[in-house]
């Protein structure tokens, strides 16, 4: 194996190793929950700005969007009158994890050689935003996120079989902590891969 163990006996400090990895990849992706997405929605408060657009947490599905007006009248946008998408509101990717919403109603959509462009929009002035949705990045771990995991679960490993020096071990073995954190090749492989968030917008 990538870790060079054929017994089960380090088994226990393995998948601390590994566990360990795993959260040093989400720290760094600046994910401290991970990217598994909710497996139920749930409700979270934006605050509007007047345009047609409105950034969100990632999330993989939306259920409900309700607008709240400055007299505090709630209504309930239909699913047809707005869409979830990622990246910027001039060259939007509707697919999730989603990070933003554009109003659609008595919007003009055109494409011209595949380049998708949208009318003027008109400003609308919304006083607050509910909107419910399963929060995360993705129903599955990506792909390359296993990769990272393993391979700097599998480097720590191989360090520490010589010496542990960037490691501490408890006195019973069964929890283990890194002075090192992932190493700048793994970072780097996961910003290419566009996986390392800048910020939360909640």
């Amino acid at each position: 194996s990538r870790l060079d163990v054929a017994a089960t006996v380090h088994d226990t400090v393995l998948n601390n190793v590994l566990e360990a990895a795993s959260r040093a990849i989400d720290g760094v992706c600046n994910r401290p929950d991970g990217f598994l997405a909710l497996t139920t929605a749930t409700e979270r408060n934006y605050r509007g700005d007047g345009e047609r657009h409105l950034g969100i947490d990632e999330c993989v599905e939306i259920t409900a969007v309700v607008e709240t007006d400055s007299d505090g009248v709630e209504t309930a946008l239909d699913a047809a009158d707005y869409e979830p998408y990622r990246g910027s509101y001039e060259f939007p990717v509707f697919s999730a994890p989603y990070t933003a919403i554009m109003r659609t109603d008595d919007d003009v959509w055109t494409s011209d050689e595949g380049y998708t462009s949208y009318a003027t929009f008109t400003k609308a002035r919304w006083a607050n935003w509910s909107v419910t949705a399963r929060w995360g990045y993705a129903d599955a771990i990506p792909a390359l996120v296993r990769e990272a995991t393993v391979a700097q679960a599998a480097r720590w490993w191989m360090r520490g079989r010589s010496a542990w020096s960037d490691v501490v071990i408890a006195a019973d073995g069964k929890w283990m902590a890194y002075r090192q954190t992932v190493d700048p090749d793994i970072a780097m492989m996961l910003d290419h891969g566009k996986l390392i968030r800048a910020g939360s917008m909640g």
